[in-house]
């Protein structure tokens, strides 16, 4: 921040010194690396999470990665993101669901959240990357609820299942304040980003992945899944206006009565 404050109006509360800034993009982040693994569960269990959700059931697999995006440019700080995805389908679109997200600051967080609808929640994260294999874990209060471990070394030939995982689709929910139980708007979102992405390293290899309970999201339930691989990637990732940057409405589900 730089001194003296300049008192804003922004585009996020408080208004005056809004937490994240505006314009959300573009950003970039050089050397990001990754670290993934591929599972897959019964296919009820995938569709029990779906079901209040717009999102149609495609396959049984998830994909749960953590990612250093410590070297973030044009962004308040360098942070970590764990996110639990899976493919899905909206009418006749092929995508992923973000089901379980965390990030290592509030700044994230609520840019995630309020922007896009991404469920982000803050965690804390580790990422270790070794000769032999490269672990990440993420914990809240000292506990850890995901362990990530990727052999660099065996496993080269496993391949990773053909699911589509982009774009991004999105369910950004508004809760009213007014009154309990009621959605002040719902809308469906797009967000691709993956086309300026420039990779560097792409490594399959055995993996192996813990998920505990983390106090409210039940990642436990997921925890008997058959790991397949895992992945360890590092490139140059941009958000960028012209390509991956910002989101595109599909769909608007419920909107207020008195914005119509």
């Amino acid at each position: 921040m730089k001194r003296p404050y300049e008192v804003q109006n922004g585009c996020n509360n408080p208004i005056q010194a809004p937490l994240f800034t505006d314009p959300l993009v573009p950003y970039a982040c050089s050397n990001m690396r990754s670290v993934s693994v591929w599972a897959e569960v019964d296919d009820a269990l995938i569709k029990k999470y779906l079901e209040p959700t717009p999102f149609e059931y495609v396959s049984n697999v998830f994909n749960i990665s953590v990612s250093d995006y410590m070297n973030a440019t044009n962004c308040f700080a360098g942070f970590y993101d764990c996110s639990f995805t899976i493919p899905v389908k909206y009418k006749n679109i092929y995508g992923s669901y973000t089901m379980f997200e965390y990030e290592s600051g509030d700044y994230y967080v609520a840019l995630g959240r309020e922007a896009w609808g991404y469920p982000k929640v803050l965690a804390d994260m580790q990422f270790t990357e070794g000769i032999d294999k490269v672990t990440a874990s993420v914990s809240k209060r000292g506990r850890e609820f995901v362990y990530i471990e990727v052999d660099r070394k065996h496993g080269q030939e496993l391949q990773a299942p053909k699911a589509v995982m982009y774009p991004h689709l999105l369910l950004q929910v508004i809760p009213r304040g007014e009154a309990p139980g009621g959605v002040l708007i719902k809308r469906v979102l797009k967000r691709d980003t993956s086309p300026d992405y420039r990779g560097r390293i792409n490594i399959t290899g055995n993996a192996a992945l813990t998920l505990r309970f983390d106090g409210s999201n039940p990642l436990d339930e997921f925890s008997s899944a058959k790991v397949l691989c895992g992945t360890y990637s590092c490139g140059e990732y941009r958000a960028t206006p012209e390509y991956n940057g910002w989101a595109h409405v599909i769909d608007t589900l419920v909107w207020p009565d008195e914005f119509k």
